[in-house]
C-alpha cells in the first residue's frame, strides 16, 4: 500500500501546482492521525507505555524529563528482539514485536508525527481523569456542589449540557 511513497522518496513525483508549473517533490510522512490505541500499534509501543518517549509507565504524569523515542533506535532492537538478542532493550523500551510500515520511509520520524487524539487523550486523559477528579477531590464532600453547577448551567444549542452533573454520584 506504501510502496508508491516508498519510490517517490528516491525518484520524486511530479505535481502540477497552482501557478501551472510541473515541480517534482518528494514527499514525506509528516502527520499521522489515528486514535490512542492505535498509537501503541503503529509505534510498536505496549498499550501501558508512551508512543512518544521513554518515560516508564507508572512515572507518566509526573514532572520529570523523558528521552524522546528514536525511530532508528527502535528499527535496531527490533531487528535484534527477532534474532533473540536484545531482550533487556527491548522491554526497557517497552516495546511488542511489529514489523513497522514506516521503517522504509525517509525522513519519518514516526512519534513526532503522531497528532494528538482529542477523544482519548484530551477529553478522557486530561479532563476526566485529572481534571475532574482533582476539582472533586479539592472539594472533600462536596460533589453535589460540583454537581449542581453543572446542573445550572444555561442551555445552548452549542454546549453539552450535564443534566446529572459530572460526578455521575446522583
Amino acid at each position: 500500500m506504501l510502496e508508491p511513497l516508498v519510490k517517490a522518496r528516491t525518484d520524486g513525483i511530479d505535481i502540477s501546482c497552482t501557478d501551472s508549473f510541473l515541480r517534482t517533490t518528494f514527499p514525506i510522512l509528516s502527520a499521522y492521525i489515528v486514535d490512542y490505541p492505535e498509537q501503541y500499534l503503529v509505534t510498536c509501543c505496549q498499550e501501558n507505555a508512551c508512543p512518544t518517549c521513554l518515560v516508564k509507565p507508572k512515572e507518566r504524569g509526573q514532572l520529570i524529563h523523558s528521552v524522546l523515542h528514536n525511530p532508528e533506535t527502535m528499527i535496531h532492537i527490533l531487528a535484534q528482539q527477532s534474532q533473540g538478542l536484545a531482550l533487556s532493550e527491548f522491554k526497557d523500551h517497552n516495546m511488542r514485536p511489529i514489523n513497522p510500515f514506516w521503517k522504509d520511509l525517509l525522513h519519518c520520524d514516526i512519534f513526532s508525527c503522531l497528532m494528538p487524539d482529542m477523544l482519548h487523550q484530551l477529553h478522557k486523559g486530561v479532563f476526566k481523569d485529572h481534571i475532574s477528579k482533582w476539582a472533586m477531590q479539592s472539594i472533600e464532600g462536596e460533589q453535589g456542589k460540583i454537581d449542581a453547577h453543572f446542573q445550572a448551567m444555561s442551555h445552548h444549542p452549542t454546549l453539552w449540557h450535564f443534566k446529572k452533573g459530572i460526578s455521575m454520584t446522583t
